[in-house]
């Protein structure tokens, strides 16, 4: 078939590449300069397979209220973003409950255990280096009634799927003895041995050139228009002037997917989360932690990138303003001197933000909607890194009508959330 994807981040390459695989003839279109320059440029690294759950949880209402208008808080609704949020906002509340989340995250981890084999499947035929480590993700907890709560949710979570142990103390810091120096802070650790960590952007470039390689055309500086329709269907896109026909086009927009198809009468519950992260050089620096971590007080990840270790965390609900804020930006960077004191005070940190695309209950949208010729590939939220190997083998599938290795209900555009 001839297929158009939209948009060249780490989703619609890999989704790209799959469909280039299978014979297709792709063309992707992105107004970036080249791949993966937009969410997937600098986000947390981490690739949680066994461990990752929706943030639609039971007592995160509770938290957004304390937080209001806290300019360090883990999680900040600004009141301007509140208009934005009439729809999505109550859906996101139904599903923080108990039962809510063990539903969504036995999908959740569904699809990010098929990814992470798809991901490797793809490393092994392609070859591709991306500053990988193998070494797990440990959740630190300095307050024991916070670690406590974590070691009686290690039991019931392998019920969705979750592959975590419960480390103490001294556990903790020979795992990885850069936590020495706050040994007396930590309480013990939840750890998920088998997760990894990567640069999501060296991976994303990476694959694009693989798939040019496979004949698939990337338009690049080129601004989607939208949508050619013929019936109840649509036919292509006008993309800088010129109409490009297709038998299928699939939706890798991200935050973007959603007022992309809106004129097609589609409501896709997509919310743009905007997220920070903070990168430094770690050569001279015999401190630095080798172990992907996250610190639960603060809700900030640390993972390791060759001879860089990047920050990531925090979410503002701000709607589609990208632009950073020095605070919120310091807080990761106040969190590392926290952690890790060793760390020369003389490093400055680059500083970056990006529109994580969420949906109300963690799943991502993935499949056909109501427009015949439309697949949607998007609001994978904090975990499109995760997630983007096994949604490019489940949309190849649903292009050529096989059938997907887990079921499509619980990712339908067209769901109940």
């Amino acid at each position: 078939m001839k297929i158009i994807v939209l948009g060249a981040g780490v989703i619609g390459v890999t989704t790209a590449y799959y469909l280039a695989r299978d014979g297709h003839a792709v063309t992707v279109i992105d107004r970036q300069k080249q791949a993966g320059m937009e969410t997937s440029f600098a986000n947390g690294s981490q690739i949680a397979a066994h461990g990752a759950g929706p943030w639609s949880a039971p007592g995160v209402p509770m938290n957004l209220l304390r937080w209001l208008g806290k300019e360090d808080a883990p999680l900040l609704l600004r009141l301007r973003a509140l208009p934005g949020l009439l729809r999505w906002g109550p859906q996101f509340l139904r599903n923080c409950t108990a039962r809510h989340w063990r539903n969504n995250a036995r999908a959740i981890n569904e699809l990010a255990s098929l990814s992470f084999d798809e991901l490797h499947s793809v490393i092994h035929d392609t070859g591709i280096e991306y500053d990988a480590v193998k070494r797990g993700i440990l959740v630190v907890h300095r307050a024991q009634e916070g670690f406590d709560a974590g070691i009686a949710k290690v039991e019931s979570n392998r019920a969705v799927g979750f592959g975590q142990r419960a480390l103490s103390r001294a556990e903790c810091i020979a795992l990885e003895p850069a936590l020495e120096p706050v040994g007396a802070e930590i309480a013990g650790g939840i750890y998920s041995p088998d997760d990894e960590t990567g640069d999501c952007l060296k991976f994303t470039q990476a694959l694009a050139a693989t798939c040019q390689r496979l004949g698939v055309k990337f338009m690049f500086e080129t601004t989607i228009d939208a949508f050619v329709r013929q019936g109840g269907a649509v036919s292509g896109v006008r993309a800088a002037g010129t109409t490009l026909g297709a038998d299928r086009l699939i939706l890798c927009l991200g935050s973007y997917s959603a007022p992309m198809v809106r004129a097609l009468g589609l409501r896709l519950p997509i919310y743009p989360v905007k997220g920070y992260s903070a990168t430094v050089a770690v050569d001279g620096w015999n401190g630095a932690p080798t172990v992907s971590l996250i610190d639960e007080k603060r809700r900030i990840g640390f993972s390791r990138l060759g001879d860089r270790l990047r920050m990531a965390g925090t979410a503002e609900f701000c709607g589609f303003d990208t632009r950073p804020n020095a605070a919120r930006g310091n807080t990761l960077v106040q969190g590392l001197r926290e952690m890790f004191p060793s760390f020369p005070s003389d490093r400055t940190a680059t500083q970056w933000t990006g529109l994580r695309p969420m949906t109300p209950d963690g799943r991502p949208l993935l499949g056909t909607a109501n427009v015949a010729n439309l697949i949607v590939n998007a609001g994978h939220g904090t975990l499109g890194w995760t997630m983007a190997c096994g949604s490019a083998r489940i949309i190849r599938d649903v292009v050529v009508g096989r059938s997907a290795p887990l079921g499509l209900a619980a990712f339908s555009p067209l769901r109940a959330v």
